[in-house]
């Protein structure tokens, strides 16, 4: 719960009991946020979520009002309910370390394996394709990067429950859409970019520009764990004030892999990292597995 008085600049201290921008979970004492879509426009639905108890309206069009609710206009409703969710559930990406993962392919098995490696040392999450999971908690993710609300909502529990490393999908479509604007990423991963996704971002320019808000969101304490042999490898390291760390294959990195053999049901290759040779034997099988458990590591 929060006064609304501390969610806007406004001389207001009523109490909000949630925030939505779907009026069909809308409850008494809310705020309905109307969303613009890109099929559905939320301002069409400010009568269902007065019906259902909302007392504050945040919306960017004209409307008619009613008696005895609170309308907040606004430029852009959606940066609004960034801003406002991370409020509302008192900031929880800082309270925990996030890593954001991605890239065309490899987002699922390097934020899987991420999560399963620091589960050796602490409480970890996964948030992506294949589910939500922590402390015991599983259920099934609607998008490969959630809404808004939901994230915020999640990272308030696993900090709440004691988590202490979120591995985070980060996909095109999720960014684009401003879905983990209010995130706090520690670490950013780039597995790779290849030409997808275009019947959403248009064009190539687009989608890798998609990506790269996620290398520009992050602070100078923060990490940008890039893959060298990318053709896109520059220009994501343009694209942050974070620390680069590089991992690959054929050009020289912080991270690399040597000496690589494959197998029908393992790899095994020398990971070089910091001046030390490791031989790794893994159960994972092709090159680009290979770049994956690089990032992990």
């Amino acid at each position: 719960m929060k006064r609304l008085n501390e969610l806007f600049d406004i001389d207001n201290d009523m109490k909000i009991y949630s925030i939505h921008s779907d009026s069909r979970y809308v409850k008494p004492y809310s705020i309905f946020f109307c969303i613009e879509g890109l099929s559905v426009d939320g301002h069409r639905y400010i009568d269902d979520a007065i019906f259902q108890g909302a007392k504050v309206i945040v919306h960017s069009k004209d409307i008619e009002k009613q008696q005895g609710i609170i309308y907040i206009r606004v430029a852009d409703p959606l940066d609004e309910l960034n801003r406002v969710s991370n409020v509302f559930y008192d900031y929880p990406s800082k309270k925990v370390r996030i890593v954001g993962v991605t890239g065309t392919s490899g987002k699922t098995v390097v934020a899987s394996m991420v999560k399963n490696v620091m589960d050796h040392c602490c409480k970890a999450a996964y948030m992506g394709t294949i589910s939500l999971e922590y402390d015991g908690v599983k259920e099934e993710c609607p998008y490969t990067t959630p809404e808004t609300l939901y994230v915020q909502k999640k990272l308030f529990d696993m900090a709440r429950r004691g988590v202490k490393v979120v591995a985070m999908e980060a996909s095109s479509h999720g960014l684009a859409l401003k879905r983990i604007d209010a995130v706090d990423f520690n670490i950013a991963v780039l597995t790779n970019i290849s030409d997808e996704h275009l019947d959403f971002h248009g064009t190539r320019r687009q989608y890798i520009e998609s990506k790269k808000k996620l290398f520009s969101m992050l602070s100078t304490n923060s990490i940008a764990v890039l893959n060298k042999d990318e053709e896109v490898f520059e220009e994501f390291k343009d694209a942050t004030k974070a620390r680069i760390m590089t991992y690959g294959i054929k050009n020289e990195s912080e991270i690399m892999a040597k000496n690589i053999e494959l197998y029908i049901d393992h790899s095994e290759f020398d990971l070089l990292l910091k001046g030390n040779k490791y031989h790794i034997i893994c159960p994972v099988i092709a090159d680009f597995n290979i770049y994956n458990v690089l990032a992990t590591v």
